[in-house]
């Protein structure tokens, strides 16, 4: 089955689609917002789960648990937004002197790395990359330089030792990077 997921039933797409989801989200009129992205992440997920339920890949238990644990991070969306602020207005310097920022992500965290770095691009119009953690391992040996600012997004998993291993040597060679997640390296 292909189906079209779009900003409203009004687009183009969603007209010449025989099946269209309208994931709400309106249309964005400042390109700089990421309504779109997300919208698009958890309308994803969503589907994810119903395939899932039908699949039996995972119980109505599990499905009710990640709602809840959906709703809780909307919940907490403030506290996590004043954290990051904090974090960022203690950093910012690092990232403003580099020549660009690479961000790298695996699984789940890979669009997160290239949203972030069209994000970035787009506001401080500072140059930046989103990459998956095995196109970065290749950096130290043929690109990376001091003036590269790498920001690992370490989800753990099955990739967090080469995450924490590429975090390491920006930090300690290029003096240059950051490791954000579930186990991070100062």
């Amino acid at each position: 089955c292909v189906f079209a997921m779009s900003e409203s039933a009004d687009t183009k797409i969603a007209k010449d689609a025989k099946y269209h989801i309208d994931m709400g989200s309106g249309y964005e009129e400042y390109p700089t917002r990421t309504i779109g992205y997300t919208t698009t992440v958890f309308t994803s997920m969503l589907i994810a789960m119903q395939v899932a339920i039908i699949k039996e890949s995972i119980t109505q238990q599990d499905y009710d648990g990640y709602i809840e644990e959906a709703k809780s991070s909307i919940a907490n969306h403030r506290n996590i937004s004043d954290s990051t602020y904090e974090w960022l207005t203690f950093n910012k310097r690092k990232m403003l002197r580099s020549s660009c920022l690479l961000f790298v992500g695996s699984g789940e965290l890979l669009p997160v790395a290239q949203e972030a770095a069209v994000k970035v691009w787009e506001i401080p119009q500072i140059p930046a990359f989103g990459y998956e953690t095995e196109e970065c391992l290749h950096g130290p040996n043929y690109g990376f330089n001091s003036t590269h600012c790498v920001i690992v997004l370490n989800g753990g998993g099955d990739d967090e030792s080469k995450m924490m291993a590429l975090g390491r040597y920006v930090k300690d060679i290029f003096k240059n990077g950051f490791i954000i997640g579930q186990q991070v390296y100062n």
